[in-house]
């Protein structure tokens, strides 16, 4: 039942209205008819010098590369020859050190 009312299979009843009784706000049922009410004032947006910033790392970032391909490469050839080691250590540091991050 919780499925189908998710998928819009189907709507709950509400308590106090019939199935075929529905309660819609003036406002809704302006909207429907696509008339408006008076306008109490006009919607300001205001961007902070941070927003502005990141919006700005955000667009330079979205001009590099998501994937360093030489580094994968020269990763995959030293993997193929054995030359890669891996030093369970440090890894094992970088993990304390990133779940340290987190949950600081």
């Amino acid at each position: 039942m919780a499925v189908n009312i998710i998928n819009g299979a189907s709507t709950p009843p509400v308590r106090g209205v019939s199935r075929n009784e529905r309660t819609v706000s003036p406002t809704a049922d302006k909207m429907r008819s696509g008339q408006s009410g008076p306008v109490a004032g006009a919607d300001e947006l205001r961007l902070t010098p941070e927003s502005l910033h990141l919006r700005e790392l955000e667009t330079s970032l979205s001009a590099e590369p998501t994937v360093n391909r030489e580094r994968v490469e020269s990763l995959r050839k030293a993997i193929d020859s054995g030359e890669y080691k891996i030093d369970p250590v440090r890894v094992a540091k970088q993990l304390l050190g990133f779940e340290g991050e987190l949950f600081k």
